[in-house]
């Protein structure tokens, strides 16, 4: 119960800020990731199959890695150093990331 009301906390603050858009552009794994922080953590196998390129998406795996830990930088430098909120928001993007190797692997026939 507890977990699933820092995940709401951690998608509400997290979605507050968008990096998709630069300028005209559209980036697509930034906007990827915004819809994995605001979708409930039950599906996001199912944005990941559908998303990375393992699966049936565009993104591929190291793009979303490096649009996670790009938001993870910013989010240690946005927030309280050693704050509960950075923790929970840190170890939200951390299980994105941690999920999204899992199903990579997954798909890839990997043990």
């Amino acid at each position: 119960m507890l977990q699933k009301v820092l995940q709401l906390y951690a998608s509400r603050i997290l979605s507050k800020r968008s990096y998709a858009k630069k300028g005209d552009e559209i980036l697509k794994a930034e906007e990827f990731l915004e819809t994995l922080i605001k979708a409930p953590e039950e599906e996001w196998n199912k944005f990941l199959i559908d998303g990375l390129t393992v699966g049936k998406g565009e993104i591929s795996p190291e793009e979303l890695y490096a649009v996670v830990k790009k938001r993870i930088e910013r989010t240690l430098i946005r927030t309280e150093g050693g704050s509960y909120q950075q923790r929970i928001l840190t170890e939200y993007l951390k299980g994105i990331e941690s999920r999204a190797e899992e199903i990579v692997q997954v798909l890839q026939g990997k043990p």
